[in-house]
């Protein structure tokens, strides 16, 4: 699907969207599995909850592969499941011409071979209500209504958020989502 973004993508809707916001900035969203998305723009490559291989066929490995290699990259993990969460994306960070993490903060307790300064990249932890800032993005941890975070992130021309496992609409902890809900993506352009 083309067009302006200010969409909501979901999983089993559709599998890859291309859109130019207002501010003229062209971002394309493709779905891998699950909950995983790679976005691209913005100078930046983008991963939300890219999981283990065993929840991967090889045709969406080698597409994540083709789309991270030599780029801007931002991988994002929600929580520590492994259908979330791998080290092994580490591998595929190792094909960015620049890597970086944004992690759940109970991925440094069920992985702590992904602790700061024991890596070759940069690795942020995010916790709900903390805000960081990572490169030009800022970019807030909000609470989940499962394990780990979703995230809010504002770059330059776009607005993006990433529920992880929260459920679509819910703000709260009390819901608790559907086992396999679909996975969300929304983006809208900055509007100044």
């Amino acid at each position: 699907m083309k067009g302006k973004y200010g969409v909501i993508l979901r999983k089993r809707h559709q599998a890859r969207y291309s859109g130019e916001g207002e501010s003229g900035v062209q971002l394309t969203v493709v779905y891998i599995h699950h909950n995983c998305f790679i976005l691209q723009g913005l100078g930046e490559t983008l991963v939300f909850d890219f999981p283990d291989h065993s929840h991967l066929n090889p045709e969406q490995i080698s597409l994540a592969r083709s789309l991270v290699r030599g780029s801007n990259l931002c991988v994002f993990a929600s929580h520590s499941h492994a259908d979330h969460f791998t080290p092994a994306v580490a591998g595929l960070a190792a094909l960015a011409s620049r890597a970086r993490f944004v992690l759940s903060d109970d991925v440094a307790q069920m992985h702590p071979d992904f602790e700061p300064g024991e890596s070759e990249f940069e690795i942020h932890f995010i916790e709900p209500d903390q805000e960081i800032e990572v490169g030009e993005m800022s970019i807030l941890g909000l609470e989940s209504t499962d394990l780990g975070v979703g995230f809010l992130i504002r770059t330059r021309g776009a607005v993006i958020w990433f529920g992880g496992m929260s459920r679509s609409g819910s703000g709260t902890a009390r819901t608790r989502p559907r086992k396999n809900s679909p996975g969300t993506i929304f983006l809208t352009p900055l509007i100044s």
